[in-house]
């Protein structure tokens, strides 16, 4: 099935003016084969015999799947409790319902070149007669264009008479237009972990506390460390949105920003640029990906080949390289291309670059390609944890440069010490193999178990005592021949799992299993021991 100019379902409430479908439920059909049409499909959920389905009121081809709207709800519910195969491809079919629009925000357009945003913050101040709230306002891709967003609780009544004496104003000569708007289905996660695959990320989201199960319709990579995950419905992406307003959510260890996620928005992570000569502000057009509006990019400026790439990762890198020799090195490896020069900002480091030649975009490719050997990884963990593994290592709290030695190799990277944890940047690599070295030894468990002496003499003839292998973790195992006992340390799962192997083989005991799960358990060089 393939077509052309697919819309996002945010985007196609928004086109097609869906307050009066309000409320409707529908049903979200997924995985059809390339070779089948929309009128098959069609067909198919028309046929009650063969899908349950019945007299279909539309079918809307959309970026995640097709949408296909009853004239009764009843055969909405009907459809989920079968299974649906076409074209001998088994369709995957989850619930969607038109959301009512929303009572705190709305879109504004027409807002003159010249006007500033305190003018238009003024005005529409003025608009809510009643309170004088000011919405936060969020650049559209379209100049002239922003998302009114307001943080303090309104009404959808109250917006509607809000963009209504909006829409009776002028502001220096342009007739402004507000319109309302309907809720998303998608957001924008940025700094994801750069090795991320769509399926890393569309596993993450579906096992979120907050999202029901498989309610992930999409997932498109933007760059790097930046996607938009669609949901079935435009409640799971506001819920979860609303969560992490209070909560933050961690992927592997990096701290996620989630934002809300429309078509028209411009991107947030992409830049806008302001060239020292010409103080045109650059909105991005989105390129096509696998839906319409989701950039794939980092900016290219309207100003001919000038503009400026921004490290996403910021500081942390910039410390980890040092500036002198990441500008060297930038400097050295796009020379012939660009004349290159960096920039520091408070929490970012920025390229601005001149291109020597017509393709500016290639060159922010390589930019791409250059950043994606670095990467910063978050290892969450108390005050008295990270003294534990700075203790392990004789490392000071002021040390930033650190030496980890993972077998026979050390690894280089940089520590930046929060309260939260530990920031470790570096080559992705080497930063990957660190951030698991030290969530091993914060996850740490010690069990030590006290057993008779004759049973302690028995056991110290068996060199197979010294490592249990369990589930692929290593235990660690220490025989203290003062208190004649047994201490077991690794990770809180294999020590448990090593303690109840330990019990059963060498203690002849039988425990009960706990809660009744069945506990697969493999230990290497002691199956032929006898006490």
């Amino acid at each position: 099935m393939t077509s052309n100019n697919i819309l996002t379902w945010s985007q196609w409430l928004q086109e097609n003016d869906a307050e009066h479908l309000a409320g409707t439920q529908c049903i979200l059909v997924q995985n059809i084969p390339q070779k089948t049409s929309i009128e098959k499909v069609r067909l198919y959920f028309e046929n009650h015999r063969r899908s349950g389905g019945g007299e279909i009121e539309k079918v809307v081809n959309l970026h995640d799947g097709v949408v296909i709207m009853f004239q009764d709800d009843k055969y909405v519910q009907n459809t989920l409790e079968k299974v649906h195969y076409l074209d001998d491809t088994r369709l995957k079919i989850v619930s969607r319902f038109v959301p009512p629009l929303c009572g705190d925000r709305f879109l504004l357009s027409n807002v003159g070149k010249g006007t500033s945003l305190d003018t238009v913050e003024l005005l529409l101040e003025n608009c809510d007669k009643p309170n004088q709230r000011c919405p936060e306002l969020i650049p559209c891709k379209y100049e002239g264009q922003y998302l009114a967003l307001y943080k303090e609780p309104t009404e959808l009544y109250e917006i509607r008479e809000i963009t209504k004496e909006i829409s009776r104003n002028k502001l220096d000569g342009c007739a402004l237009k507000a319109t309302l708007m309907h809720p998303t289905n998608a957001l924008l996660v940025e700094d994801i972990p750069g090795d991320s695959s769509k399926e890393n990320i569309e596993t993450f989201f579906n096992n979120c506390a907050h999202i029901e199960k498989d309610k992930v319709t999409a997932v498109d990579l933007c760059s790097v460390n930046t996607a938009v995950v669609s949901f079935a419905d435009c409640q799971c992406a506001e819920g979860l949105w609303e969560h992490c307003k209070t909560t933050t959510l961690q992927m592997s260890g990096c701290c996620l920003k989630i934002s809300l996620y429309y078509h028209h928005l411009q991107s947030n992570h992409s830049e806008t640029n302001n060239s020292s000569d010409q103080h045109e502000k650059t909105y991005v057009e989105p390129q096509s990906s696998s839906a319409e509006g989701i950039s794939t990019g980092p900016v290219v400026t309207a100003i001919p080949n000038k503009g400026s790439y921004m490290i996403s990762s910021g500081s942390d890198i910039l410390n980890y390289l040092g500036f002198k020799k990441l500008n060297k090195n930038l400097r050295e490896e796009f020379s012939e291309r660009a004349k290159i020069s960096l920039v520091v900002t408070e929490d970012s480091v920025y390229i601005q670059y001149t291109a020597k030649d017509d393709a500016p975009q290639s060159l922010l490719e390589d930019f791409d390609k250059f950043f994606s050997n670095f990467s910063s990884q978050l290892v969450s963990g108390n005050e008295a944890e990270l003294s534990k593994l700075r203790a392990s290592y004789n490392w000071t709290e002021d040390e930033e440069k650190i030496k980890v030695r993972i077998g026979s190799t050390v690894m280089h990277v940089f520590a930046r010490w929060t309260t939260d944890g530990v920031q470790i940047t570096g080559q992705t690599k080497q930063v990957y193999a660190v951030v698991k070295q030290f969530e091993r030894l914060l996850n740490l468990k010690t069990v030590t178990l006290p057993i008779c002496e004759s049973y302690y003499k028995r056991l110290m003839k068996h060199e197979a005592l010294q490592t249990l292998m369990v589930n692929d973790g290593k235990v660690e195992v220490t025989c203290n021949p003062t208190d004649y006992s047994v201490t077991f340390t690794g990770s809180a799962k294999d020590v448990d799992q090593a303690e109840l192997c330990f019990i059963r083989k060498f203690m002849g005991l039988d425990p009960t299993p706990v809660e009744k799960q069945a506990i697969a358990i493999q230990v290497e060089n002691l199956g032929n021991i006898s006490i």
